[in-house]
């Protein structure tokens, strides 16, 4: 056996154990076999998540244990570098010298560092980032995006910095880069708003400005509840080579087209409202979503998700061409799916799946409604 790996093993453990007396709020633990390369290893996975006051963070120590007839076992750390023992770390609460707010590193999502005009729920997809939102004595405060690790495929960074001229006037300005060879590319912007609840709601007006593009607009309320509510409603003008909210949960997958696309892009205006609540740590998550740009007729998308034990469901709704005036809940400009898993074992489950629509039947000439259920067993792997 390497010494001084299980000499750190031990150490390892020992913390974790120590920690665990007054901060540990649980443990996730895997047990299995890891191929690398040629090498195999009975791999132990340990996601102790703490709580310390204002802190929060979750470990995630790999531990691999081989064997060989000449050398017997060998115990060995997995993890590649400090920074990949770590799932994510947390902070909120009051710093020092009058400063508060909230830090952030792990992998990020949700992230706004506007309003919404040229953020909105950025997310790393996974990469580790950091995220810092940062206030001064109600005087002013910045908030900041960065990766710190220059290797990973995400190279965004964003900053906005604000002053606080009145008790509840803010008035701010924003930069965000990327620097990625296929789809560099550079945005600021301002704001004033008016705080209506202290850091959670606003009234607010802000400009926006892609550089070598278009520029846009938005005015509108936000309000942010509990950890991880959202409200907001919103009037928003584009112009041509301008997207509103460039900067999304899913530029990470697709920025090199994004950007591409900009050239083409047309001017629109209109009207976007939202309701939604996303945390992890809570069992249930819903979003609706309402759209009403001109030229274009008003759509609505929502969605929920509940979590409870081994059950698990889905709801997914889609309504194009809104009429209120003759409103149906399910007709030809709907979507409705549904989706239920009930893991009997820990890899077996059993599914319900329900999907309601209309469908254009050509015989008929005319739309036909048309509901499927499904159900089954299945194993993932």
């Amino acid at each position: 056996m390497n010494k001084l790996a299980f000499r750190g093993i031990c150490i390892t453990l020992f913390i974790i154990l120590l920690l665990s007396t007054y901060t540990l709020a649980g443990v996730d633990v895997r047990v299995g076999p890891t191929f690398e390369g040629t090498t195999t290893y009975l791999q132990i996975q340990l996601k102790p998540t703490i709580d310390l006051g204002n802190f929060h963070a979750r470990l995630n120590l790999n531990l691999g244990v081989t064997y060989n007839a000449t050398m017997g076992m060998n115990f060995c750390i997995l993890n590649k570098s400090f920074d990949d023992i770590f799932d994510y770390v947390k902070y909120r609460g009051d710093l020092f010298w009058g400063f508060n707010g909230e830090l952030d590193y792990g992998s990020l999502d949700n992230i706004f560092i506007d309003y919404g005009l040229l953020t909105d729920r950025y997310s790393t997809l996974g990469e580790k980032g950091f995220f810092g939102d940062i206030r001064w004595r109600g005087i002013a405060g910045f908030t900041t995006l960065f990766h710190p690790n220059p290797a990973t495929s995400t190279s965004l960074l964003g900053i906005r910095a604000y002053i606080q001229p009145f008790s509840n006037l803010l008035v701010g300005g924003t930069y965000i880069t990327d620097t990625s060879t296929s789809a560099s590319i550079t945005a600021v912007g301002a704001d004033i708003a008016m705080e209506l609840a202290r850091n959670s709601s606003y009234l607010y007006f802000e400009w926006g400005k892609i550089l070598d593009y278009g520029w846009g607009i938005s005015t509108g309320i936000l309000f942010r509840f509990g950890d991880g509510g959202l409200f907001r409603l919103m009037y928003r003008y584009d112009s041509d080579e301008f997207v509103g909210s460039y900067f999304d949960s899913t530029y990470e997958l697709n920025k090199a087209e994004k950007r591409s696309s900009l050239a083409t892009a047309i001017s629109k205006q209109g009207i976007f409202g939202e309701f939604s609540y996303s945390n992890p740590a809570n069992p249930i998550t819903f979003y609706l979503e309402y759209i009403n740009y001109s030229e274009q007729k008003p759509y609505m998308i929502g969605g929920l998700s509940l979590k409870f034990g081994k059950l698990l469901g889905n709801i997914y709704y889609v309504h194009k061409e809104l009429d209120f005036s003759n409103f149906q809940f399910i007709d030809k400009n709907t979507i409705l799916t549904a989706n239920m898993k009930f893991y009997i074992l820990s890899s077996l489950y059993a599914s319900v799946d329900y999907k309601d629509t209309y469908s254009y039947d050509p015989d008929e000439e005319k739309y036909t409604r048309v509901s499927n259920w499904s159900t089954g067993i299945g194993i993932e792997f």
